[in-house]
Parts: structure tokens; C-alpha cells; sequence
């Protein structure tokens, strides 16, 4: 079902008019927008893996963060760097 949730999403993407506009630069007005609009595009990246973790909440009371700790964790990591090295979108592992 991950698979599926990741696919629905390039989906979604893809059909969206929102970014369809974003990338078309003769909607863009503002000049401004326009010269800085080059350095960025939309790029989504997953890593899929099936483990256990641990939630717990760091911070103090101005800021609270989640954390996600344990070794699948860090493999899913780690497959999330690895579609940058094999230039693709999704990595799974095999369990």
C-alpha cells in the first residue's frame, strides 16, 4: 500500500494545474519571480522500507520535534540518499 500512496501522489502531481502553472514561465508576472524561479523546480523523492521504530518527542515547550528512531529508520534513510546516486524517484527494499 506504500507503493500504491507513492504512486498516488506523483499522480496527483502530475495532474495538478497549481505546478503545471508553476512551470510555465509565460504565466509568471513578476520579474522577480521570474529570474529566481530557475534555481528551483519540484523534485520528490521516497525511500520505502518495512521495519519498526520508536516515536518520541524532543524539544522543549517554545519547540517540539518528532523523532523516529531505530535501525530501519536509518536504512530508510539511506535508501532515500540513494535516488539521488541512482537518479530515480523511488527506492525499495526488499523486505
Amino acid at each position: 500500500m506504500s507503493l500504491v500512496s507513492v504512486m498516488k501522489v506523483f499522480a496527483d502531481i502530475n495532474q495538478s494545474m497549481e505546478i503545471k502553472q508553476y512551470n510555465d514561465d509565460d504565466n509568471l508576472d513578476n520579474h522577480f519571480y521570474k529570474k529566481v524561479k530557475k534555481n528551483f523546480f519540484i523534485d520528490l523523492k521516497f525511500g520505502i522500507h518495512l521495519g519498526w521504530c520508536i516515536e518520541s518527542v524532543i524539544g522543549s515547550s517554545f519547540k517540539i520535534d518528532a523523532m523516529y528512531l531505530s535501525p530501519s529508520m536509518e536504512l530508510t534513510r539511506n535508501l532515500l540518499n540513494s535516488t539521488y546516486y541512482y537518479n530515480c524517484n523511488i527506492v525499495i527494499s526488499e523486505e
